[in-house]
C-alpha cells in the first residue's frame, strides 16, 4: 500500500455541532466499553484513538514505517501503530476491524472504505442505517445514533 498522506474528510473535532445531524455515527462495544464509531466513506483507512486503544487495553502492533494523515482541519499527524483485528460489536452484529492509532478528536472509532467494502456495505445517510453482510453472507441492519 503507497504511503502517502491520506485524507480523513469528516471532521473530528466535535460530534455534538449542528452538521453533525447529517453524519452516520454508531455505538458499539469493545471489550465491554461503549464507544462511538463515525462512518465516513471519504476516509480509506480506519482508525481509533490511542485513548480507546488504552482503555481497552488494546495490542499495538508498530508499522515498520510511520506515515502521515491529514484531517479535515488540515492538521497532519503521524500513524506509527495499529491494532490487528479489534473485536466490535455493533448492535447485535459482530465483527473484527483492523484499526490504524490516530488521535480523533471527540470520535472513538473512525470506519472507512477498507471495513465498509469488505463487509459489502449499503449506506442509509438519510436513516443513520446501513446493510452489511455478516461472517455466514447473511444481511445484517445496523441502526446509528440519532442526532435530531
Amino acid at each position: 500500500m503507497a504511503r502517502g498522506i491520506h485524507e480523513i474528510s469528516a471532521t473530528s473535532e466535535n460530534r455534538q455541532d449542528d452538521y453533525q445531524i447529517s453524519m452516520v455515527e454508531i455505538e458499539c462495544m469493545m471489550k465491554r466499553k461503549t464507544n462511538y464509531i463515525l462512518i465516513d466513506p471519504g476516509a480509506s483507512l480506519s482508525y481509533v484513538s490511542p485513548r480507546i486503544a488504552e482503555s481497552c487495553k488494546s495490542k499495538l502492533d508498530k508499522f515498520e514505517k510511520s506515515w502521515l494523515v491529514q484531517l479535515a482541519t488540515g492538521a497532519k499527524s503521524k500513524v506509527v501503530s495499529y491494532v490487528k483485528d479489534s473485536e466490535m460489536i455493533m448492535k447485535d452484529f459482530k465483527t473484527q476491524v483492523s484499526l490504524n492509532v490516530l488521535p480523533l478528536g471527540s470520535y472513538d472509532i473512525l470506519i472507512s472504505m477498507d471495513w465498509l467494502e469488505k463487509h459489502h456495505v449499503v449506506l442509509n445517510c438519510f436513516d443513520k442505517t446501513f446493510t452489511c453482510l455478516n461472517e455466514n453472507g447473511d444481511t445484517v441492519m445496523v441502526k446509528g445514533v440519532s442526532r435530531t
